[in-house]
């Protein structure tokens, strides 16, 4: 989702984001085209990108056993 931090706000205004915890996703690092998690408005638009990945749930691997007589 995209969530506004700062709209129409004056250039040099401090803006700052955080990483957030989302349940089955764990946070992977920032996206290389990213603007700083925190820092000063400048003219134009900012944008911060906070990369997350799926959790991987292991397989359970099963089996069976029989005895005949």
């Amino acid at each position: 989702d995209v969530t506004k931090v700062k709209d129409n706000a004056p250039v040099g205004e401090v803006y700052t984001t955080e990483e957030k915890s989302f349940d089955g996703y764990h946070f992977v690092g920032m996206d290389k085209t990213s603007d700083s998690a925190n820092g000063k408005v400048t003219e134009g638009d900012k944008h911060v990108v906070y990369v997350y990945e799926k959790d991987v749930t292991p397989e359970v691997k099963k089996g069976s056993v029989d005895v005949k007589y």
